[in-house]
């Protein structure tokens, strides 16, 4: 009830953090063997808790900031990387490039909606041991404190912590999913990023188990309503997906492509369009996932519906056979997440890719890189008419370069000698 009927104007928000910190606790203790079967998690779920805890974290969030309090932040990358003119290679995605930072310039957010989010993704890691990590759970009293023990008992403890990072609740991940969607604050929803990165890579499984919920693929759907900054840790988290957990994230190459479809910023366009040729140069294999997510496509159609060759008379916002045909297709097969009402709209004036300037040179980076020794992208360019389409625009100066590569790959590497 403290949290449920918590008022900004009178409550006291350390106070009821502590409550559901101590409610956290409490259901650490129901795991432990003695406590009989007793599990308290089932009653929070039955009351709604985790939706209160959104609704208490998004009343936090608005309320001033108390003068003196330290701020929470997130750190960006200043390598070249992390720019969206980047097309380089993938690194591996390391956990610092989101630990905390302060800065003085962004908004602040507090200790308390701080300690708040800290509690969350505990719950998310807390529940009962069902694999050999975790047979040495009964050494551990709780996540906030220490005993001292003999020795075997720390080894114990260290064992239960290595385990204890693994995912058992995912519908504590989908509080933190709404809690993000929902936030009207940019540093509350960098700091959820944050917090869903580290539980990503705290352990190799919780990727894969969180995929149930199409975390990644609904906020990448939404991206185009998001700063440059948090664009980039989406992008950063599939990365880690892609590098470390090894991982082939169909639902999430799926959105990108449905969002390049989209009227979105060029620069958005380009940022997509750069982490798929990282992605090309990352791994071959993915010469094929893209094209079934239909990038090809994707790409073709945008050329055959560029201005140079439609005119200005004919050159509008709808969508052409080919990009309805691909889209439809896409979300059938795939099982798409979300109906978005962005990304259904048919007749909203469109940001060609090859049309602005700044995204023509990785638009064809992009289209060479996935012909370039796979037979199947090949084979599906020619009977898309590529040829076709992209011929006329050899008498055009900024997008000569990218034809003459996209032939001259397509002719040396033609072992059906088609041409």
């Amino acid at each position: 009830m403290a949290v449920k009927d918590f008022n900004p104007d009178c409550g006291d928000p350390a106070y009821t953090v502590g409550i559901v910190d101590l409610l956290l606790q409490c259901v650490e203790l129901s795991y432990r063997p003695e406590a009989g079967g007793i599990r308290l998690r089932e009653d929070i779920h039955n009351a709604h808790g985790y939706h209160f805890f959104v609704q208490f974290a998004l009343v936090l969030s608005s309320m001033p900031q108390n003068q003196g309090i330290e701020s929470i932040h997130l750190e960006h990358q200043d390598d070249e990387d992390s720019s969206p003119n980047s097309a380089q290679a993938f690194d591996v995605v390391q956990e610092n490039d989101f630990r905390g930072k302060e800065n003085p310039s962004s908004e602040h957010l507090s200790p308390t909606l701080s300690r708040l989010l800290d509690v969350l993704v505990s719950l998310a890691q807390t529940g009962s041991a069902e694999d050999k990590d975790f047979k040495y759970s009964h050494t551990k009293a709780s996540g906030h404190s220490r005993s001292r023990t003999p020795s075997i008992d720390r080894l114990g403890d260290e064992i239960w912590e290595l385990g204890n990072n693994k995912v058992k609740d995912l519908e504590a991940i989908q509080m933190l999913q709404d809690l993000f969607l929902k936030a009207d604050s940019r540093d509350l929803q960098a700091e959820v990023l944050n917090r869903m990165f580290k539980i990503f890579s705290s352990h190799l499984e919780n990727y894969m188990l969180c995929q149930k919920l199409r975390t990644v693929p609904l906020f990448i759907l939404n991206m185009a309503g998001f700063p440059y900054s948090l664009q980039e840790i989406i992008l950063k988290i599939l990365e880690y997906a892609v590098t470390v957990v090894n991982c082939i994230p169909e639902q999430e190459l799926l959105s990108l492509c449905c969002l390049l479809q989209q009227p979105i910023t060029s620069e958005l366009k380009l940022t997509i369009l750069s982490f798929f040729v990282k992605l090309l140069s990352f791994d071959q294999q993915y010469k094929r996932v893209l094209r079934e997510v239909g990038v090809l496509e994707v790409l073709l159609d945008d050329l055959g519906h560029h201005k140079f060759l439609l005119g200005p008379d004919q050159h509008g916002g709808h969508d052409g056979p080919l990009e309805r045909k691909s889209l439809k297709k896409n979300l059938d097969n795939k099982d798409v997440i979300i109906a978005s009402p962005k990304l259904m709209e048919s007749n909203s004036e469109k940001f060609r890719i090859f049309e602005v300037d700044s995204t023509v040179t990785v638009a064809w980076d992009c289209m060479v890189s996935l012909l370039k020794k796979a037979e199947a992208n090949q084979a599906s360019f020619r009977s898309s008419n590529g040829v076709t389409i992209i011929l006329p625009f050899l008498v055009s100066n900024i997008h000569r370069p990218g034809v003459l590569r996209t032939l001259s790959c397509l002719i040396t590497e033609d072992t059906m000698q088609v041409y």
